[in-house]
């Protein structure tokens, strides 16, 4: 059950019931270790239902335990400092509240910079984890990845590999916010991207360097798209720190924390086109 937490990682689950459990036989019980493959049935509220699988090492079933109700107490508010594998569960959860619909999202660290080969080598690890599966990914001319069945995107900033997925078009970017002086901001983003940053300043309550960050990646959200021309609107500010911007039929949701071993607030943006 305790493997379970890194599912809802804003709080703490505490058990509440389970419907059916088969044990393992005391001959099963007897391996070096087992994998632990749950999926989650539903949520109501702050409840969450699991079905779960043990297997042992060679994938034999040795144990299964059906309707496993975990209970959530103790929400943090998500500011951080998080552990970056843990960070890609609460953004998944968290977008399905303030965009809708559903995608898999996965957050690697990044422990050295890289580029070429082995900066793919690493994107295609995080949306196979993503997917579920082994993935070989295609490369556009403009280096979008691309994956047979789904839509996905990926971003590598601030130490992190941000992997997205889902089966509608969609784009994703982190960044680490840094501070820049005005003219920069202004050549960066803009007279019309600027205004939306002061709004951002006004409403969520920013640092010019946040609010300009979260502006920034939802522009390279867009760009991810294959948008380079919309206007930028802020549609709605969330109490939890979430920002949702709007262009045209795309909203692009954002968030700020930290993570652990780097002092910088870091920007993370998730892109959804309007279903036709």
């Amino acid at each position: 059950m305790h493997a379970l937490q890194a599912c809802v990682p804003d709080a703490t689950l505490l058990p509440q019931g389970i419907e059916r459990l088969h044990l393992a036989a005391r001959a099963d019980q007897d391996v070096e270790y087992v994998v632990l493959d749950a999926r989650e049935r539903g949520q109501d509220g702050d409840s969450y239902v699991y079905d779960i699988d043990v297997r042992d090492g060679t994938g034999t079933l040795v144990e299964r335990w059906e309707g496993l109700t975990l209970r959530a107490v103790r929400r943090r508010d998500g500011a951080g400092p998080w552990t970056p594998v843990l960070l890609g569960s609460h953004l998944e959860r968290s977008l399905e509240r303030v965009l809708g619909g559903s995608r898999a999202v996965v957050v690697e660290p990044d422990p050295e910079p890289a580029a070429g080969a082995e900066r793919r080598e690493r994107t295609e690890l995080a949306l196979g984890r993503a997917l579920g599966r082994p993935v070989r990914l295609r490369h556009r001319p403009d280096g979008k990845p691309e994956v047979e069945g789904a839509c996905v995107s990926a971003s590598h900033g601030a130490g992190l590999t941000l992997a997205v997925a889902g089966a509608t078009p969609l784009g994703c970017d982190v960044e680490p916010a840094v501070d820049r002086a005005e003219q920069d901001w202004e050549a960066l983003l803009g007279p019309g991207a600027l205004a939306v940053r002061d709004l951002l300043v006004a409403e969520a309550g920013d640092s010019p360097a946040v609010a300009g960050t979260r502006v920034w990646s939802a522009v390279e959200c867009l760009r991810k798209t294959g948008v380079t021309v919309r206007a930028l609107t802020v549609d709605r500010v969330h109490p939890d720190g979430w920002a949702v911007l709007a262009a045209g039929g795309a909203r692009i949701a954002t968030w700020v924390t930290t993570v652990n071993d780097r002092p910088e607030p870091i920007v993370f943006a998730v892109l959804a086109e309007e279903e036709r």
